[in-house]
C-alpha cells in the first residue's frame, strides 16, 4: 500500500513539474488549419477610424456582374443607407470593431478564401479578398473615402 501511495505520489510531482505554470501551450492538429485577419482602417481625415466593423464574408460569388469592390447600394427602404450587396450563398463569419487606433485583429478564421468588409455611415463602403493560410496573420488595411 504504502509503494502505491508512493509511486502515485511520484507520478502526480512528476506531471505538475513537466506542465509547470509557465509551460507553452501545444499546438494541435486543428490549430494547423486556422489563421488570423488583422489590419487597420483608416478615416476619411486620414486618423485612426475607431469604433468601425470589419466583417469577414465566406462563401458565394458576386452576382449581377457587380465587381467585388462595388457593395454600395442605395436602401430601397427610404433613408439613403447603404446596402452590403452579398454574393449569392455569402454570409458573415466574424465581425471585429477597430480600437481607438483604427486597428482590428480576428483570429482563428479556418483557411481559405474571404472578402473583408467595411461600411461607415461617413464613408463609401469598401471591400478586399484576402486569403487566410495556416498559422499566418493576413493583413487587411482600410482607407475610408468620402461619399
Amino acid at each position: 500500500m504504502m509503494r502505491k501511495t508512493l509511486f502515485s505520489t511520484l507520478l502526480l510531482t512528476a506531471a505538475l513539474v513537466g506542465a509547470g505554470p509557465l509551460s507553452p501551450v501545444q499546438p494541435t492538429l486543428l490549430d494547423a488549419q486556422y489563421g488570423s485577419i488583422s489590419g487597420t482602417v483608416t478615416g476619411i481625415d486620414g486618423k485612426p477610424a475607431a469604433t468601425v466593423s470589419v466583417r469577414i464574408m465566406s462563401g458565394g460569388k458576386q452576382t449581377g456582374g457587380l465587381p467585388d469592390n462595388n457593395i454600395g447600394a442605395k436602401s430601397a427602404l427610404g433613408g439613403g443607407g447603404d446596402v452590403v450587396m452579398l454574393g449569392r450563398g455569402e454570409s458573415t463569419i466574424a465581425v471585429a470593431k477597430t480600437d481607438a487606433n483604427g486597428n482590428f485583429k480576428i483570429a482563428k478564421i479556418q483557411t481559405g478564401q474571404f472578402r473583408a468588409v467595411v461600411v461607415y455611415a461617413q464613408a463609401k463602403p469598401a471591400s478586399q479578398n484576402v486569403t487566410v493560410e495556416a498559422g499566418k496573420d493576413a493583413v487587411v488595411n482600410f482607407k475610408l473615402e468620402p461619399k
